[in-house]
């Protein structure tokens, strides 16, 4: 069953990395302070979309999602993640090497050159997706405050908007809202979701502001090795020239699982409305959709805590450290 591989799981991670339990505590989701990365058993399960078995044992959501991108392997080898072990590994090698990359890199961190790249807003995390059904039910009673529990964060992709810096910068802007949208998800359903929709809108983009094919691997090998099932479905819209350029770069790269989460949506204002409202809970469909959300991002705001901005030097020491991801 799924629970019994995740328990192997759980007990061949431990005895391949003998200070695991040590070192969990510092790789929270969104950075110290955050949501459990590994979250520890409650004894007590819930009704969730990420894991049949709740919290009923140590870090179930998390080796769930692993084993789900790595087909359930009853003997625990697997070619995940598939740059590192394409000739075969010990599925603990996975989590491992997450747990390194999580380490070095922090995700939650940023350089000022992140703050420039995303002046303007290109790519952040702002508001959740409707619930669905079942995660209503488990919050209960269901009040104001809850009443979106369980959602996925939303990720608003405006490509055009782009503020052309620093490569290693814009990919670390790209993984850093995605730490925190995960970290959001998470917090916000009690660790049984952690996940994220993204709205892609490439209105205004152009040549210059596509990243380089470079690191646009570099993003998705960090996205596939490290943020496995934590993508709910990308939403694209006038993506133009430039923005259709910009996807057929990145859909090679994709499996065929996350390909099938892309939807273009429609022209017809009416038929737009209705798949956007399946995806952004409608107190979050912005004015610039025809939605009724005034927010403006704010990079000021955005990166104000002053604990995760650190020189540019430590945040590109990954590339010495850690050069599979350079």
């Amino acid at each position: 069953s799924e629970q019994s591989l995740i328990a192997k799981f759980g007990e061949q991670i431990h005895a391949a990395i003998p200070d695991f339990e040590q070192r969990i505590p510092n790789v929270s989701w969104g950075g110290p302070g955050g949501p459990a990365w590994y979250q520890k058993a409650t004894g007590k399960a819930k009704s969730s979309s990420s894991s049949s078995s709740g919290h009923l044992m140590d870090g179930a959501a998390l080796l769930y999602s692993y084993l789900r991108i790595m087909n359930w392997p009853i003997d625990l080898r697997t070619k995940f993640p598939f740059k590192l072990c394409h000739k075969g590994c010990d599925a603990n090698a996975a989590i491992n090497h997450t747990l390194t990359y999580r380490e070095i890199y922090k995700p939650w961190v940023y350089g000022p050159k992140v703050i420039q790249e995303n002046q303007n807003g290109f790519f952040y995390h702002h508001g959740f997706s409707p619930s669905h059904e079942h995660n209503v039910a488990s919050v209960g009673k269901g009040t104001a405050s809850n009443e979106f529990k369980g959602s996925h964060a939303l990720v608003w992709a405006r490509l055009g908007r782009r503020n052309v810096v620093d490569d290693l910068a814009n990919v670390r802007a790209y993984v850093n809202t995605l730490e925190r949208a995960v970290a959001a998800s998470t917090e916000r359903s009690d660790g049984q979701i952690g996940k994220f929709n993204v709205i892609l809108d490439g209105t205004g983009s152009s040549w210059r502001t596509v990243p380089s094919i470079k690191m646009i691997k570099v993003f998705v090998t960090m996205l596939q090795d490290h943020f496995p099932n934590r993508l709910g479905i990308i939403l694209l819209m006038n993506l133009g020239r430039a923005g259709e350029f910009f996807v057929k770069m990145i859909l090679p790269l994709l499996t065929e699982e996350v390909r099938q989460k892309l939807i273009v949506l429609p022209r017809d204002e009416e038929e737009r409305r209705a798949v956007l409202e399946t995806v952004v809970a409608t107190q979050y469909i912005p004015t610039w959709l025809g939605g009724e959300d005034t927010f403006e991002f704010d990079a000021s705001q955005y990166y104000s805590n002053a604990e995760f901005l650190v020189s540019e030097e430590t945040a590109n020491a990954y590339v010495d450290s850690m050069p599979y991801h350079a």
